[in-house]
């Protein structure tokens, strides 16, 4: 069934943030992780089709700092209060992070958000909820399926960002030779209060000062 779904010929702009800084030198924006992650293969980079959406994945992963990072002070947010919370970006304990942007074009690109190809999953044996499942479901089954397959990168649902724009771009190994271009958009980044106020957190971990 997998075989069956439709592969496309595309080129994205992707964002990517990073999961360490180096302590001496340039990081590496192809550095991945070896089987981490929802995505995770040996080889996949977990890219979002916009800067907010990959910090909000960040975000999603980090709900202890943001907890500490408290920047109310204990009083939490309120509706009033948030639009002057919004733009502040979350300060430590919460680390920075480097944030490329990174253009590939790509020849078998597996999109996986219209209703023919989720159709196809649930044939297939894949269950479509695991796209947001806090233990990742079959994801990295998938990943590994469609990597055998010659898939060269998905785009998905994002777990963290359950908006409309909310898009992810997992990149198989097949894909890493179709990077055209790559840009250091800020070398130590962090999610803004309106991005963390917006993420979906796992396993009910969302910091209590975010809730209104």
């Amino acid at each position: 069934m997998l075989e069956r779904i439709e592969l496309r010929q595309a080129s994205l702009r992707v964002y990517y943030r990073h999961a360490w800084i180096p302590q001496a030198g340039a990081a590496d924006p192809l550095f991945v992780r070896e089987d981490e992650g929802r995505w995770g293969t040996t080889w996949t980079l977990h890219t979002a089709l916009s800067t907010h959406v990959a910090l909000s994945e960040y975000c999603r992963s980090k709900a202890d700092d943001i907890t500490r990072a408290d920047p109310t002070g204990g009083v939490g947010l309120t509706r009033a209060s948030l639009p002057a919370f919004s733009a502040l970006e979350i300060q430590e304990p919460l680390p920075r992070r480097s944030l490329f942007g990174l253009t590939f074009t790509f020849e078998r690109l597996c999109d996986l958000t219209g209703g023919r190809a989720q159709a196809a999953l649930r044939r297939a044996g894949f269950d479509t909820a695991d796209f947001f499942a806090d233990d990742f479901g079959q994801c990295q089954q998938l990943a590994h399926m469609g990597a055998v397959l010659g898939w060269e990168a998905l785009l998905v649902p994002s777990a963290a960002w359950r908006h409309d724009d909310g898009l992810c771009a997992p990149i198989l190994s097949a894909g890493r030779p179709r990077l055209q271009r790559q840009h250091l958009i800020d070398e130590a980044v962090r999610p803004t209060v309106a991005v963390a106020y917006g993420t979906t957190y796992k396993f009910g971990e969302r910091p209590r000062w975010l809730t209104i």
